[in-house]
């Protein structure tokens, strides 16, 4: 429950390529902000306002590094100093998918594993043409299609 506290103010951004080999924590922020901006289209004044607390790269992994000729970016993680902030760019995620990027909440990864394993059933559903809403009711995620609990592990 404490990696999952620690963690609910951050987003991962995915998908943002990178400038430079090694990129520092400044340079992470203004490509951010860049992409809040430019491709979320978030306006300039809210932008302002926005505090982040820390803005940095994850570090890559080496499996990723030698699997395969084709290399995407780490994601980067943005911490933000208030839920509020938070949250108006996480609304904006959907936005994201036209540039080939995403944005997720940092989940510890039990939360990831656990995501993951319902990601068939989430596809399938789609494919049905329902909309899915996930929700973390006590530490446990609901899956719910078109309002209807589809999925819960309790």
């Amino acid at each position: 429950m404490h990696e999952l506290r620690s963690k609910e103010f951050n987003l991962l951004f995915h998908g943002i390529p990178m400038n430079e080999k090694s990129e520092t924590s400044e340079t992470s922020e203004k490509i951010i902000l860049t992409f809040i901006s430019e491709k979320l289209h978030f306006s300039a004044s809210n932008l302002d306002r926005i505090i982040f607390s820390n803005v940095h790269r994850l570090p890559r992994k080496t499996s990723a590094i030698t699997s395969s000729s084709f290399v995407t970016a780490p994601p980067i993680v943005v911490k933000f100093a208030t839920m509020k902030d938070r949250n108006s760019i996480f609304n904006l995620a959907s936005h994201a998918r036209q540039f080939k990027c995403s944005i997720t909440k940092h989940l510890p990864l039990a939360r990831q594993i656990q995501r993951r394993t319902l990601l068939k059933i989430v596809n399938k559903l789609y494919k049905q043409g329902k909309r899915i809403q996930w929700k973390i009711i006590d530490a446990d995620y609901r899956l719910f299609a078109d309002g209807e609990l589809v999925h819960s592990n309790v």
